[in-house]
């Protein structure tokens, strides 16, 4: 059995299964770990989705950003202009199972026996193991409870619909998936700086990559992270694997083989587009 993590797919199916050929992927003995932003700026979002939900435990996925924006459109909470292909999505007769299918999935996936964390964004450094599964914990009670709709309104438009939420803290809530879902980096007091997308060889000299602040996970877990995809040539702390090599953009959809720690990548068709 290996274990294949994958960076943001972003509905780039083909490259995906052209990818899991390249490594002889068997799902009746492999698992496939895929770290969020599962749909968009790709073509075929629909096709990743049923595909990863086909895999039923052989996939251990993590929600990302994108993946958020997806159900947050489906709900109309959101007005957003989409390309052609993707409104299709929303008329899909399993539309709905998608979703919630989509909104069952975790926001970190651990391993404890392989020391494995993955995460679509990173991890907080003051996150300890325990407070990474409670806090994904807490967001995935939300998130799958009759009242996820009410819950994507706040982190998306700031607005709670009924003082009998207030008994939620909404704004903790939104924090937490901020650092799962979107962190890049900190401001020196502390604080999440969410608007600087850049490589950090090109971002104001006074941000800190989240990968560069002290953690207190053990040394012997590895840390794996996609969402970044300006984050290239960067050198990283050698318990951090980085995945998003910007398929969407015309870059490479990657893969890592945890068994042998390899690296096996595919060139986006995007690029011929």
């Amino acid at each position: 059995m290996s274990n294949y993590f994958v960076g943001d797919i972003h509905g780039c199916y083909d490259e995906l299964q052209l990818l899991l050929k390249k490594v002889f992927f068997n799902p009746d003995k492999d698992i496939l770990w895929i770290a969020g932003d599962l749909v968009f700026k790709g073509n075929k979002s629909l096709d990743v989705l049923r595909y990863i939900r086909s895999l039923g435990k052989k996939a251990r996925v993590v929600l990302g950003n994108n993946d958020l924006l997806f159900i947050a459109i489906y709900l109309n909470i959101i007005q957003f202009k989409i390309k052609e292909n993707l409104s299709s999505i929303f008329l899909s007769d399993d539309i709905v199972d998608l979703v919630n299918w989509l909104r069952y999935q975790p926001f970190i996936q651990i391993d404890k026996n392989k020391k494995i964390i993955l995460s679509h964004a990173g991890i907080h450094p003051k996150w300890d193991i325990n407070t990474l599964i409670d806090y994904s914990k807490s967001i995935n009670e939300i998130l799958s409870s009759s009242i996820y709709d009410v819950f994507l309104d706040y982190i998306f438009n700031g607005k709670i619909i009924d003082f009998l939420f207030k008994s939620i803290n909404f704004e903790k809530m939104n924090f937490i998936l901020n650092v799962f879902t979107n962190m890049r980096y900190f401001l020196p007091d502390g604080r999440l700086e969410l608007l600087c997308k850049l490589n950090p060889f090109y971002a104001p000299s006074h941000l800190i990559p989240w990968y560069l602040k002290t953690n207190v996970i053990p040394n012997d877990y590895k840390i794996i992270f996609g969402h970044w995809s300006s984050l290239v040539n960067v050198s990283l702390p050698s318990n951090i694997i980085f995945l998003d090599y910007g398929c969407c953009w015309g870059g490479y959809l990657t893969m890592f083989r945890w068994e042998d720690n390899k690296f096996f990548k595919i060139r986006s068709f995007l690029q011929n587009k």
